[in-house]
């Protein structure tokens, strides 16, 4: 009897698919295992990160066909061994199966800024954990400390540092989005880049005046850039140029500040500082503190024969409310404020002169054409800021004569007012004495 030996082949076994490349989802293949035979048994399978044939820690499946998962990050190997009855055994393995489920990063270095006027460079580091790597980012920027965010970039490629110059004043932020090989899509914002580049502003309540009183100014500094006042120096001076030195400081964003010093122009200088660094240099003035003011000085005659009309040969008269005849009166009023102590009233020399000699020696004692000498400096008396005084000019020689020709200079009048150590004056510098009150006196001829 001749007897055949039979061939039992070995079964086989294969996943689909056989690879995986980079994905955020879990990953799920088909074992299929088969024999020949038909006399399969089952298959053992096990997940490694090794393309090493495992020893142990292998699961069991005797189903033909079946599905196996893996879920957790990592790169993956799926090693399957087939059986059947006769003994027989069948290996493979397949893979990579790659899977990153951990969103990228990114690093902003410096990741925030204080209170500063300059821009800020920042570098942006992106990452990636989960294995797949950075595909590719962008970033936008926010000056409102992120309430909302103005337009993305362009993105970037891949795993590269880009620097960003934050430059607007506010409060910065900028956010980044990555994206990975694995489809993982990543946010990271930055702390707060503080920045201000608008200097503050500076008011001076009232900007100039001439007072009385002490002046007192009121100082108001205001930031509008959002880092804050953070001082104000301010200083008295009697010039204009900056001052080096001496500087008074006031952290309050209004104060006032107040010039005691009598009869000296004065001059405020401001300078404002904020917390970013910027600061505005101003100067307010003049300033002035007399307790003592001249408000008007008027002399005028009773005869007023300069006021621009004709006379009795029809002569047109020029119009000229200081020019006189010796011998004239003259009133003269005086308006202040301050309420001084004093008032002193003084003229050029030939008209305080209480003797005149003319030309031909002749001499004119002023008493005897008046009754009475004049001292001065006179004082009118003072009543409720204001003075009258009514003055006989005396003989002197004539500034222009009838045709209006000049003879010599004007004469001029000054009125002091005192108030302790104060004072002010004002002086009418314009006097024209031209003949006197006798050239005028129309004398009747007797028949």
């Amino acid at each position: 009897m001749n007897f055949t030996l039979l061939a039992n082949p070995a079964p086989t076994v294969d996943a689909t698919p056989t690879s995986a490349d980079w994905t955020n989802a879990n990953v799920t293949c088909t074992i299929t295992a088969s024999d020949p035979s038909g006399d399969y048994a089952y298959t053992n399978y096990m997940w490694s990160t090794s393309t090493t044939k495992p020893t142990s820690g292998w699961t069991m499946n005797t189903a033909g066909t079946f599905n196996v998962t893996q879920s957790t990050q990592g790169v993956w190997y799926l090693h399957m061994e087939a059986f059947d009855y006769g003994g027989n055994r069948f290996y493979r393995m397949r893979g990579p199966y790659k899977i990153d489920k951990t969103p990228p990063s990114a690093v902003f270095n410096p990741n925030s800024a204080s209170w500063r006027n300059t821009n800020v460079n920042v570098v942006i580091d992106p990452s990636d954990t989960g294995g797949s790597g950075v595909k590719q980012w962008r970033y936008r920027k926010s000056t409102d400390n992120g309430s909302t965010y103005g337009e993305w970039s362009n993105y970037v490629t891949g795993d590269t540092n880009w620097t960003v110059v934050v430059d607007t004043t506010g409060l910065n932020k900028i956010q980044a989005e990555i994206q990975d090989n694995a489809g993982n899509i990543g946010y990271v914002t930055s702390g707060t880049y503080y920045i201000d580049k608008i200097a503050p502003t500076i008011n001076a309540n009232p900007a100039t005046l001439e007072s009385t009183n002490p002046v007192t100014v009121a100082v108001t500094s205001v930031d509008t850039g959002g880092s804050g006042l953070k001082q104000t120096n301010y200083r008295w001076s009697t010039t204009t140029a900056k001052p080096t030195s001496g500087w008074s400081t006031s952290t309050a964003g209004s104060f006032t500040t107040s010039l005691t010093i009598e009869n000296v122009v004065h001059y405020l200088h401001v300078e404002a500082f904020d917390n970013a660094g910027n600061s505005t240099y101003r100067v307010f003035g003049p300033y002035i503190y007399n307790p003592v003011k001249i408000t008007s000085v008027t002399i005028s005659g009773y005869w007023n024969h300069w006021r621009g009309q004709t006379d009795l040969l029809g002569k047109r008269m020029t119009n000229e409310p200081h020019r006189f005849l010796s011998l004239e009166k003259v009133r003269i009023e005086v308006t202040t404020i301050g309420s001084p102590e004093k008032i002193e009233v003084r003229f050029s020399p030939e008209l305080e002169a209480m003797m005149y000699v003319d030309p031909k020696g002749n001499r004119y004692d002023y008493r005897e054409m008046v009754g009475y000498y004049v001292g001065f400096p006179y004082q009118p008396a003072v009543n409720e800021n204001k003075a009258v005084w009514e003055y006989i000019l005396p003989l002197a020689p004539s500034t222009k004569d009838w045709d209006n020709n000049v003879l010599r200079s004007p004469y001029w009048m000054k009125v002091t007012a005192y108030k302790g150590s104060s004072s002010d004056t004002y002086m009418v510098t314009d006097i024209n004495i031209t003949g006197n009150v006798y050239d005028l006196i129309y004398i009747q001829p007797v028949d």
